[in-house]
């Protein structure tokens, strides 16, 4: 789980620096899924310790997936927030990308 998390976010930063340089607005929501990734990653790690235990799982192991997909879902809301926020900031800067179409 943890090389396809790492794989994902190298995906997604390659995906945030070509969007810089053609100044689209879509980078915001890389940094969104940025960090949706890296608490995925979290959550299923710590769902699998769950899933490894052959018998009924401690009560720490549930409190501690419940606490991490707490976590993840706040931490992934207020970046949405900050993403809305800074984003009609910098609108000058960013440019939406047009659709290309042969119009004849």
């Amino acid at each position: 789980m943890s090389l396809i998390a790492i794989a994902a976010i190298i995906a997604l930063a390659g995906t945030t620096v070509y969007l810089y340089f053609t100044r689209d607005i879509r980078i915001w929501w890389s940094s969104v899924g940025i960090v949706a990734t890296l608490w995925l990653r979290e959550v299923a790690l710590t769902a699998s310790e769950i899933l490894i235990i052959p018998t009924s799982a401690p009560i720490q192991l549930i409190e501690k997936l419940l606490f991490v997909t707490a976590l993840g879902i706040a931490s992934t809301l207020a970046t949405i927030l900050i993403t809305l926020k800074v984003s009609r900031r910098f609108e000058r800067y960013f440019r939406k990308m047009e659709a290309t179409g042969n119009e004849n």
